[in-house]
């Protein structure tokens, strides 16, 4: 969930349904839940990995995970946790970086980081639009 941007959208968006945010990051939960719409009683903010979801299967209608699948170390297992998680017909939307090449400021600071620390100092942050072409 990040800093809970995108679950706040949802909460909006919804009606009467019910919003869970999911983070690793103790530290990110915490950006979440400080803000000021960031602790509706329509979001439940839950600490855990995308890896080994605490939640039960066919739980959610909509699962939604915005730049975050580039840096799962295990992909594969993680979109198996949330295709579980979604109830049958449920439905899942996943954005991911472009590739690099049509991203002009990452692709200029990738290569300022390898110029200036050397080859393959940038590798994290090319790793980052990998999924581009998937």
């Amino acid at each position: 969930c990040g800093t809970g941007v995108v679950a706040r959208s949802a909460a909006e968006r919804m009606g009467s349904g019910h919003v869970v945010g999911l983070d690793i990051n103790t530290g990110m939960l915490a950006v979440a839940r400080s803000h000021p719409r960031g602790a509706g009683p329509r979001i439940d903010w839950h600490e855990g990995s995308a890896l080994e979801m605490p939640f039960p299967d066919s739980t959610f209608d909509l699962v939604l995970c915005q730049l975050g699948l580039q840096f799962f170390p295990d992909r594969s297992r993680a979109l198996r946790e949330m295709f579980r998680v979604l109830v049958p017909d449920g439905r899942l939307a996943l954005n991911v970086f472009s590739a690099i090449e049509h991203t002009p400021a990452a692709k200029a600071l990738a290569d300022a980081l390898d110029r200036h620390l050397g080859p393959g100092a940038s590798a994290t942050k090319r790793s980052e639009h990998s999924l581009a072409d998937a």
